[in-house]
């Protein structure tokens, strides 16, 4: 099918009257990150001022710089991919994590049937448990079921639908330049009941403000990540900042999330957006 020029400019002014709300954390040295993940590291590769031609003929008014960096997966704001956690040997297309070729140093861990991401483009929906609760942030035990989703629905005035992107922010956004607190647990979130709710709904993705999304270490841990990644085939991000968000009371906002395309990668580094109305 072809998009005519009338639909392309009815998209692009659509688009161009929002605001862009970035949800992910900015990578710097200390960014947070799951505890086995490599922290980000970086080094200036070449500096301004090196006078390193880079092309002949080159000014020597102008300069550049280059830098690398290296970091975990699942460091800072992050998208847990289809192959990052197994149910009884499964991952999410079916491959068994035994089967020959599945797992490996240079390749990762690969599905038999498709890539383990997916660019997202969806319906965002903002539970804002600190909001409906009127509170900064929940108890560092507070472990949250269908019926707190539920409620957190009522009290916003949201709904959620099929193919939905549903962040759930506990107030751990404000907290993340404390490593210590961050981090410690008991870590507030979904528990097993808010898992299949969410699964039920036919979401495509979830993500929440803290380091392990879910309750931690909860009343069954990783069963939440289990029900979600292995067993419904949704995408989970996790560290996520929704502080603007929260703070501009924006409930449903078109989200975007687009993931690095890492051959059998478990994790990838990310920086989803909510494209919103413009603020007056």
């Amino acid at each position: 099918m072809t998009t005519t020029t009338s639909e392309l400019d009815s998209l692009l002014r659509l688009l161009g009257d929002r605001d862009v709300i970035q949800l992910g954390q900015i990578l710097q040295h200390g960014t947070q990150r799951y505890g086995v993940a490599p922290p980000f590291m970086r080094s200036l590769t070449s500096r301004h001022g090196e006078r390193i031609v880079v092309v002949p003929g080159q000014s020597p008014d102008i300069s550049s710089a280059s830098d690398a960096f290296s970091m975990g997966t699942h460091t800072g704001t992050h998208m847990d991919s289809l192959s990052h956690v197994s149910y009884r040997g499964g991952l999410a297309d079916g491959t068994h994590i035994d089967e020959p070729g599945v797992q490996g140093d240079a390749t990762g861990v690969r599905m038999k049937t498709r890539e383990a991401f997916s660019p997202i483009v969806s319906r965002g929906v903002l539970l804002d448990f600190t909001a409906a609760r009127g509170v900064t942030r929940l108890p560092r035990d507070a472990e949250l079921t269908a019926a707190d989703f539920e409620g957190c629905c009522q009290a916003l005035g949201v709904d959620v639908r099929a193919g939905d992107t549903v962040l759930v922010r506990t107030g751990w956004d404000t907290l993340c330049d404390d490593a210590e607190a961050y981090l410690s647990m008991p870590i507030p979130g979904p528990g097993v009941e808010a898992a299949r709710w969410l699964a039920e709904r036919k979401i495509v993705a979830t993500g929440s403000d803290t380091m392990p999304y879910e309750a931690a270490p909860g009343s069954s841990p990783m069963e939440p990540h289990s029900i979600l990644i292995p067993q419904s085939g949704i995408f989970i991000f996790e560290m996520m900042d929704l502080k603007e968000l929260a703070a501009r009371k924006i409930y449903e906002f078109l989200f975007v999330a687009l993931p690095l395309r890492i051959d059998g990668g478990t994790g990838s580094p990310i920086n989803p957006i909510a494209l919103v109305p413009k603020a007056t």
